[in-house]
């Protein structure tokens, strides 16, 4: 097998500029922009998310052009659910907020919850008096809900860090004070200070999970399972060995540089991802994928764990998903597929499994664009090898002979 070449552990540079007008998706967020080189842009500013790169941020001067300079369709983003369009539907998100709670099973046993429940609806329905109470209560909540946005983290990471900022703000004393006046807008009277509290920390709650959604959307066409992929077992013996390849590939580039303390760590997680003879040939679930193995194995292969072969597979569905989508070409970046998989919950999730023993965060994120890297650009340099046999074999399916003959036919019936 040919190996990966050395270019897969290049780091891209871009510039970042500030500007008034920023990106297709018309965000106020000013962080991680890249400047487009055509001469003619009208927007000449993007989000390097909303382009699809997956590069890192420099001083030094850009060659990157933005699709429409191009000449290409604009790519169809979600515009970013910023505060300004969080406080303009406050009063709607609160009220749907509390309707969701008050249909919850926990409630109807609770009758003085569920009445103050009940009443805060309709009041709140029926009068603007609270609505810049409920803007507050959102201006309150939204530093959680955008804290570790512009870092580059590890989802389970940016989701702890939002936890945490959450759990701090709804046990605050300002909190307690504006719903305090918001029932007191709303002239809701004689109610129970332990019910009151009751229904804050629920509501607060409910509004975390609804501005996480319209903030964070899941998406739909953006590389997750939205189809059933069908892998054939020769395929998943096939997806097994090139994943011990990769992880050997990977320990070898980082034993050559072990000097460095962070390649020195990534060697020894690495190393624990193979497993052992006797334990290749243990019957399980996962058996049939260890078959070929099992047959070309003289000693010298690589043979990962059936956590690390799953974590290969979540990543192989994302990429097939969208080869399976291009009929002649792959009408998906590079940079694009790859942010599509370091954004996968599916794919953290098998990653945050074989990293369970492993404390560094940077470590964990560096590794898993490491492994990303590596099988985007394997799969990619395999679709084009097949994609440039099938073209040659279809162009040479005629010969010069049987050309020739077809004209004279041809040239008789004309």
């Amino acid at each position: 097998m040919e190996d990966v070449p050395d270019e897969i552990f290049d780091d891209f540079e871009t510039s970042e500029t500030e500007t008034e007008v920023y990106c297709h998706c018309k965000s106020d967020d000013v962080a991680d922009l890249i400047e487009c080189e055509g001469p003619d842009c009208k927007i000449k500013f993007y989000h390097i998310r909303c382009v699809g790169l997956n590069v890192s941020i420099d001083d030094g001067p850009s060659d990157w052009v933005c699709y429409e300079c191009l000449g290409h369709h604009k790519p169809t983003v979600v515009s970013a659910f910023t505060l300004e369009k969080a406080k303009e539907s406050a009063k709607t998100v609160v009220l749907d907020s509390l309707k969701t709670i008050r249909s919850e099973s926990f409630c109807k046993p609770n009758d003085k919850f569920s009445d103050m429940l009940t009443v805060t609806v309709e009041k709140l329905e029926n009068s603007n008096a609270a609505n810049d109470n409920c803007e507050m209560l959102i201006m309150h909540i939204w530093p959680s809900v955008i804290e570790g946005d512009n870092s580059k983290q590890l989802i389970s990471t940016r989701l702890e860090k939002k936890a945490a900022s959450f759990h701090q703000i709804r046990g605050s004393a300002d909190i307690k004070l504006i719903f305090i006046s918001f029932m007191d807008n709303l002239k809701i009277e004689n109610y129970s200070d332990r019910i009151c509290r009751l229904v804050l920390q629920f509501l607060l709650q409910q509004l975390f999970q609804e501005l996480m959604k319209k903030r964070h959307p899941i998406p739909s066409t953006s590389g997750e399972k939205t189809s059933v992929l069908t892998i054939s077992e020769s395929e998943e013996q096939a997806l097994r060995f090139t994943a011990g390849y990769i992880c050997r590939k990977l320990s070898r580039h980082f034993t050559k540089y072990q000097r460095n303390p962070m390649h020195a760590q990534c060697r020894d997680i690495i190393k624990n991802f193979k497993i052992s003879e006797s334990e290749v040939d243990t019957r399980n679930l996962l058996s049939y994928t260890k078959e070929w193995l099992i047959l070309v194995n003289r000693g010298g292969l690589f043979s990962v764990s059936d956590s690390v072969y799953m974590f290969f597979k979540e990543m192989e569905i994302i990429i097939r998903s969208n080869l399976n989508r291009a009929s002649s070409s792959l009408h998906v970046t590079k940079d694009e597929l790859h942010q599509q998989i370091e954004d996968s919950e599916s794919v953290n999730q098998a990653f945050m499994e074989l990293m369970k023993d492993t404390e560094s965060d940077d470590i964990k994120l560096y590794l898993l664009n490491k492994f990303i890297t590596c099988w985007v650009n394997l799969r990619l340099k395999a679709f084009s090898n097949v994609f440039m046999y099938i073209k040659k074999k279809l162009e040479n399916s005629i010969s010069r002979k049987s050309q020739k003959s077809m004209r004279k036919e041809l040239n008789k019936e004309n």
